[in-house]
């Protein structure tokens, strides 16, 4: 969010460092590449005040739907709609969810190790 609050300046400063490069490189006249940056300096500056405004509103319209869905929420497991053998791990709005059910087995017969014979070095 910090960076956010600085984005008009160095929105301003990168795009007037860019046009005064372009522009000692075309090899334009001292003067008018400082008469350039400067403007560029402003309008890009004006810019990035924009966009800075925009960011902020998203972020603030994102909040604002999370804290509506918490409020919504139900805070019990019966009128939720889980199914049972659900258990709940985050409270923080997270949505994390571990599903166990009975008879589960977590273990696979599928594993075979590795034989090393099999392994050949190729130098």
């Amino acid at each position: 969010m910090e960076y956010i609050q600085k984005l008009p300046f160095i929105f301003g400063a990168l795009m007037a460092l860019i046009i005064g490069i372009i522009s000692y490189r075309d090899g334009v006249p001292r003067q008018t590449v400082y008469i350039r940056m400067a403007e560029g300096l402003v309008v890009f500056f004006i810019l990035g005040i924009l966009v800075r405004n925009t960011l902020e509103g998203i972020i603030e319209e994102i909040n604002l739907k999370k804290l509506k869905d918490l409020a919504e929420q139900p805070s019990g497991n019966e009128d939720s709609g889980e199914r049972p053998g659900m258990a709940e791990v985050g409270r923080e709005g997270e949505g994390n969810t571990i599903d166990h059910k009975v008879g589960d087995s977590l273990e696979t017969d599928d594993f075979q190790p590795l034989i090393l014979d099999r392994i050949s070095k190729k130098t």
